[in-house]
């Protein structure tokens, strides 16, 4: 079975974070890509997740999606 991949919008927020620490630990098959507009500096460190700080605009996530096939995206940002 391959790795799935899932994209959180919203990384920073306190239920992004519990629903990230909840899908890496009950999937170990899982792949996490977290963004964020706000400093992802106080995000801890995690094997399946990746994390980046990006503007909420249309090439940002153009490129996101471009450069990889997600299964599933949550957005949990704030608008």
């Amino acid at each position: 079975m391959s790795t799935k991949k899932i994209l959180i919008i919203g990384i920073q927020g306190a239920l992004a974070k519990i629903t990230a620490e909840l899908l890496i630990k009950d999937n170990p098959d899982i792949q996490i890509y977290g963004v964020d507009s706000r400093s992802i500096d106080n995000i801890p460190k995690r094997p399946h997740l990746n994390v980046q700080q990006i503007r909420y605009n249309r090439t940002s996530f153009e490129k996101l999606f471009r450069e990889h096939q997600f299964e599933v995206v949550l957005h949990l940002g704030r608008l």
